[in-house]
């Protein structure tokens, strides 16, 4: 997009995100008052149920075999609020690291002479009187890294979550430890105050110990899946290592 300085930039991805969050708040909105008003219509169908004829046991209590608790359909008044909830929780971690980058770069500065810019958008000054909304970004910052231990403890509310099926019994809480390896990893290649070199070794490091992490655990249930992510990360270390000798070459070649 064309017309936009640095600032403007940098928020372009946080609008996106906000803007598929307040859709997805608006979905679970829709599904509730859907819920309600099937709700009330069927409950003339409850007080009918006292009168003298009774129904068949067969036709009352007899759940059809194609529709389960686990998997209610959209015809089902909890359905389309299930299917809601389940679709803001995926936007929000579909979310997370791009959110988290924005809010990691927006409050990271750096002095230059007498002032202190923002790293990534020279021409604002930071937390000066005319750009005091960068405040909010503290608030931001504390929600992301709030946002991980949100997930555990709704995990831990309810073990039959969404956020907690992919995984065993013993590491149903382990979704919200792959958000705290995102929000390291974005927080080291955004904020560390050290020269590009180091920080991609540390990196490099930071992507080692998590594939040594997750070998060991082996946290999914299917086999497959753990495979999948071994290599994954594998695929990510590899790139890491590059990035870092890379970086190294530059060093060398600006100090020739």
């Amino acid at each position: 997009m064309s017309g936009l300085d640095a600032m403007q930039k940098l928020l372009l991805p946080l609008f996106e995100a906000t803007w598929l969050n307040v859709l997805a708040v608006a979905c679970l909105l829709l599904a509730a008052l859907q819920r309600d008003s099937n709700s009330e219509q069927e409950l003339p169908l409850v007080q009918d149920s006292n009168s003298d004829e009774e129904l068949p046991l067969t036709e009352v209590d007899v759940i059809p075999s194609s529709q389960s608790p686990e998997q209610p359909s959209n015809n089902h008044p909890n359905g389309s609020l299930h299917v809601a909830q389940t679709t803001l929780w995926l936007v929000a971690l579909y979310q997370y690291s791009t959110v988290s980058q924005v809010a990691l770069k927006l409050m990271r500065c750096q002095s230059f002479g007498d002032q202190r810019l923002a790293y990534y958008a020279p021409a604002y000054e930071c937390y000066s009187s005319y750009n005091s909304w960068q405040y909010g970004v503290f608030l931001l910052v504390a929600a992301v890294c709030c946002f991980p231990v949100v997930v555990m403890l709704v995990v831990k509310h309810d073990k039959s979550s969404k956020l907690a099926r992919p995984f065993s019994t013993k590491f149903c809480l382990y979704e919200g430890v792959l958000m705290f390896r995102r929000l390291i990893l974005i927080a080291t290649y955004v904020s560390l105050p050290v020269s590009n070199e180091v920080r991609q070794g540390v990196l490099t490091c930071g992507c080692i110990l998590f594939l040594f992490i997750h070998m060991q655990c082996q946290p999914f249930k299917d086999d497959q899946v753990n495979l999948c992510e071994s290599i994954l990360l594998t695929l990510l270390v590899v790139i890491a290592a590059l990035s870092f000798i890379v970086a190294g070459h530059e060093v060398h070649c600006t100090l020739s």
